[in-house]
């Protein structure tokens, strides 16, 4: 069983799409096809959601990259705390025409999403063959996959939010939910994150010795928080790997180096432009050759 896996966050979303571009070019696999179950958190599950329901590819790259420039724009950043509601909504407007109509069932492929319970404090999953969620409208389960109260205030009629407060890797708690159903199959996993900076661990370690106040007030400490959650859920699921516990796994996974700007938000940098990806992207990708690769 062919598995593909998406991290999210917003702006480094189009930097998977790019990826995926320049593997289809080399090796010609149709992303909307080729594998069997699409796993996505956050923006990676909208992602996910977009292929599984055959999207095409450019729609796609276009949906994201109008979503990313009203998150790098002035009027979402002064009017984001005033008017919490509208945000969400005029992010995930460019996927509306395409899934307004349709519901989690009719995708095209199987799709397993996390997201976050914050009044349960628990990861909530939905799946598209699972019949409790087989009739819910995929347009509005977006909405409630990129709901980030650390930007978007808490003040949404519902109580699912973006899972990538709590982990934007959604492989190991799909590994873990389905392994009873999974356990005796041949999973090939393909892994894509939304990329990585260079770990600067001199600074973080002054940010430290000069007090609390230093690294509360510093964006630096976010980075770095959000490198620990990363590593724990690549720690995790490598020891899932190693464990055997399934009979076949392979996985390759992607971590672009995108290097970007610092930010408070936990939102993927919205410092970051479109055309500052797909460069940093292309840039890592040279000295990434991926012809070799087996899935």
């Amino acid at each position: 069983m062919r598995l593909l896996s998406l991290e999210g966050a917003p702006c480094r979303g189009l930097g998977q799409i790019q990826i995926m571009k320049k593997i289809s070019q080399l090796r010609s696999i149709p992303f909307d096809r080729h594998f069997d179950v699409y796993l996505g958190s956050s923006w990676g599950a909208v992602l996910a959601l977009c292929l599984a329901g055959g999207m095409p590819m450019d729609q796609i790259e276009a949906a994201f990259e109008t979503s990313q420039k009203y998150l790098n724009s002035r009027t979402h950043r002064f009017l984001s705390p005033l008017f919490p509601r509208m945000c969400p909504k005029k992010v995930a407007e460019p996927f509306k025409e395409f899934f307004q109509e349709k519901i989690l069932s009719s995708l095209n492929k199987r799709v397993i999403c996390h997201g976050y319970d914050y009044r349960f404090k628990q990861i909530v999953t939905f799946d598209s063959q699972n019949p409790k969620d087989k009739d819910l409208n995929v347009y509005d389960l977006i909405l409630k996959l990129i709901f980030a109260p650390s930007v978007f205030k808490p003040k949404m009629d519902i109580s699912i939010v973006d899972v990538s407060l709590a982990s934007r890797n959604p492989l190991f708690y799909s590994l873990m939910q389905f392994y009873r159903e999974w356990k005796s199959l041949n999973l090939e996993i393909l892994h894509i994150g939304v990329g990585e900076k260079r770990q600067e661990g001199s600074k973080v370690r002054k940010l430290f010795e000069k007090g609390w106040l230093h690294w509360v007030f510093s964006k630096q400490i976010f980075e770095e928080l959000e490198s620990i959650g990363r590593c724990y859920q690549q720690y995790l699921s490598e020891m899932v790997k190693n464990s055997r516990l399934f009979p076949s796994f392979k996985i390759t996974t992607f971590y672009p180096l995108i290097e970007g700007g610092l930010d408070f938000s936990f939102m993927g940098d919205l410092s970051l432009t479109p055309e500052q990806i797909r460069k940093e992207v292309d840039g890592w990708m040279e000295t990434f050759p991926i012809d070799h690769l087996e899935f």
